[in-house]
């Protein structure tokens, strides 16, 4: 499933902080070793927040669609 910027917007106040500021970025097509360097970690840690994210994101869109 694709996540857009507008996804990560729309959630961003139930993504815990340390995921969001990955996910936002990649959400705005920077790579995982662009966020890795703006942000000074390792380019694993940045692959498994984006991945956690995309998760928070995907059980949050199944909530809202079940919701509706």
């Amino acid at each position: 499933m694709a996540y857009t910027l507008n996804d990560v917007l729309l959630y961003k106040d139930q993504i815990p902080k340390h995921y969001y500021v990955v996910i936002l970025l990649w959400a705005a097509n920077k790579n995982y070793s662009q966020i890795a360097n703006e942000l000074q970690i390792p380019i694993g840690t940045v692959k498994s927040r984006t991945y956690r994210a995309q998760r928070i994101i995907d059980k949050l869109r199944e909530a809202n669609a079940a919701a509706s």
